[in-house]
């Protein structure tokens, strides 16, 4: 199923799919029991009108899904954004500049400089996609040298996935000053490489707000303090 919504009996079966695929992901605990025997569901669907399981797919990556759970003896339903391989986030470094992308996202209707970021692939390792992405975005430039620095779940209430955070050294990447101009993939228009401290400023003067590129940057300088 790509970018469409599914019918009841599709809903369920890909429902199923992703319970035997991920059951870290339909774990019990704190009270909330995840109910995902088909028979129990389809009851709830009778009783209720309502439509569970897997609506909304976009290929492999992004999946909504509406789960029935118990809570305190309860049963009601829960919505949540699935992204069954997780994503990264990269610290990028040129000597002692960091790279950031102006970008447009569209969701928000809004440009913002951020690091690099983007899906894993399943069957890859995490450092791969890290490296995958910053060949995409930065024009075939190499992520060397990399890093695990931690991670960081972007949306707890209804999302369902976490980024490991990288950092890297880039090279092959032409550059002359502190602005360089992109081709305009994925809304990126310019790169711009800046100081710690000009992140730190860029930060405190609302400059920078990106919730993932706010979260890859506490992990660096947890690590790597002024």
């Amino acid at each position: 199923m790509n970018i469409t919504t599914s019918g009841r009996e599709e809903a369920s079966a890909l429902y199923q799919g992703l319970v035997a695929s991920h059951p870290e992901l339909f774990t019990d605990g704190y009270g909330i029991t995840y109910i995902t025997d088909p028979e129990r569901i389809r009851e709830y669907e009778r009783m209720t009108g309502e439509h569970l399981g897997v609506l909304y797919q976009k290929g492999l990556y992004e999946v909504f899904v509406v789960d029935l759970i118990k809570q305190d003896e309860v049963l009601k339903i829960q919505g949540r954004i699935i992204l069954p391989y997780n994503g990264v986030i990269i610290v990028p470094k040129i000597g002692n500049k960091f790279v950031l992308e102006d970008q447009y996202r569209s969701q928000v209707c809004a440009k913002h400089l951020a690091f690099p970021r983007g899906h894993c692939e399943a069957g890859s390792k995490p450092e791969q996609d890290a490296a995958r992405e910053i060949e995409e975005e930065l024009k075939g430039a190499k992520l060397t040298n990399i890093q695990y620095l931690g991670k960081t779940y972007p949306e707890t209430h209804s999302d369902a996935w976490y980024c490991s955070i990288f950092m890297g050294d880039v090279e092959g990447l032409a550059y002359d000053g502190n602005t360089i101009k992109q081709d305009g993939y994925e809304g990126i228009e310019n790169l711009v490489l800046l100081s710690a401290d000009e992140i730190d400023a860029f930060i405190a003067e609302g400059k920078i707000d990106c919730g993932y590129t706010l979260a890859a940057w506490a992990q660096y300088r947890a690590k790597f303090p002024k």
